[in-house]
């Protein structure tokens, strides 16, 4: 994403500072990595390259600038570039005789690429489930969740099936390599397709057995009541089961709407109907 900040400012300064005279406006290009914008009047006629990236200001256009201020987009001379230079280095500005442009990179989200939050996701609430990534059960719930819901974002899957966006992105990776899925489209106007379907497997463990009876499905609700805030790992220890059958469990009542999710995952609760 671009700074919100730096991109105000960056606007609200080629609006003000442009030269009219000759008719030209300000321009504002956005593409898929940076936005530009481009002011005609390069630098105004008594400052230099050092006053400006010291914050020093000198309006060519004293009434818009008064009613700016008026209208309270901007508070003092100078602040603006404080807060641009605050987000970003001097690189992101260009001067000619007669223009300046000023060009804000975007940074593009990826489903397939860890962020730095998703690392800081895998604490030790999150092991057991990573370690499990790249068993059946979790392929086949995000595949289930994009066969029902095909423009859903990585954070929402993760939400829903109470996973970690770290093991998300790692599951979509493989379900992409091994061609059981695929991206039509751009990341944000997009959607998955799925290509082929997943053949059911034996539970992994002596406790997953139990993993769909109403017992466990009623033994996870009580829980959920006693402690809205009960992670997947906490029932899992409670109810002395897999990180997997718990998920099961949860996607389930939440398919059947018995629960459903209110908040982020990190700081959201559950509800249960």
């Amino acid at each position: 994403m671009v700074d919100k900040f730096a991109l105000r400012e960056a606007f609200i300064n080629a609006i003000v500072h442009n030269d009219y005279t000759s008719g030209v406006t300000p321009l504002v290009e956005i593409f898929s990595d940076r936005i530009v914008i481009t002011s005609y009047g390069g630098l105004p006629d008594g400052l230099s390259l050092e006053d400006f990236f010291a914050c020093c200001s000198k309006p060519r256009n004293r009434e818009l600038m008064r009613v700016f201020r008026d209208m309270e987009l901007v508070e003092q001379i100078g602040s603006g570039m404080s807060r641009i230079l605050a987000a970003y280095d001097r690189s992101i500005f260009k001067f000619t005789p007669n223009f300046m442009t000023v060009t804000l990179p975007v940074e593009m989200a990826d489903d397939t690429k860890e962020s730095a939050d998703d690392t800081k996701d895998d604490t030790k609430s999150d092991t057991k489930a990573d370690t499990k990534a790249d068993t059946n059960e979790p392929l086949d719930a995000v595949m289930m969740v994009l066969r029902q819901q095909p423009s859903i974002t990585r954070a929402e899957i993760a939400d829903q099936l109470s996973i970690s966006s770290a093991t998300i992105s790692r599951i979509i990776k493989n379900l992409v390599e091994t061609r059981q899925i695929s991206r039509v489209g751009s990341r944000r106007s997009g959607h998955w397709e799925v290509k082929s379907t997943g053949g059911d497997t034996k539970d992994d463990t002596k406790g997953d057995t139990k993993d769909d009876t109403k017992e466990s499905l009623d033994a996870v609700l009580a829980l959920m009541r006693e402690n809205s805030s009960i992670t997947r790992e906490e029932i899992a220890a409670h109810l002395n089961i897999s990180s997997a059958t718990a998920s099961r469990a949860i996607k389930t009542l939440v398919e059947t709407r018995r629960i459903s999710r209110a908040g982020g995952r990190r700081f959201g609760h559950w509800v249960v109907a």
